[in-house]
C-alpha cells in the first residue's frame, strides 16, 4: 500500500514520537504508515522510542509489505 503522499508504506519515514501512533499501530496490528490492518508479510520498520515520566513507551512498528513486482517486469527479466 501507499501513504497519502504516494510513498510505499515500507519506505515512508517513521513518526518522530510514539504519541502520534494509534493504539493498533503501537501494538503492531496496523501499518505505521497508512494505518491499514496488517496480515502475513508485514515488514518490521524498527523501534520508535518514547517515555512518559519514568515509564518507557518505546514500541516496535511494522508496515505493509513491499508491493509485488508486476508480471510484465518479471517476464522481461526472465526473457533477458
Amino acid at each position: 500500500m501507499t501513504t497519502s503522499q504516494g510513498v510505499p508504506c515500507h519506505l515512508a519515514p517513521l513518526p518522530a514520537s510514539v504519541s502520534r501512533l494509534t493504539h493498533a499501530q503501537a501494538l503492531g496490528r496496523a501499518c505505521v504508515s497508512c494505518g491499514a490492518p496488517l496480515a502475513a508479510g508485514a515488514v518490521e520498520r524498527g523501534t520508535i522510542h518514547g517515555a512518559q515520566g519514568v515509564h518507557v513507551t518505546s514500541t516496535e512498528v511494522w508496515s505493509c509489505p513491499a508491493p509485488e513486482p508486476s508480471s510484465r517486469s518479471s517476464a522481461a527479466v526472465a526473457n533477458a
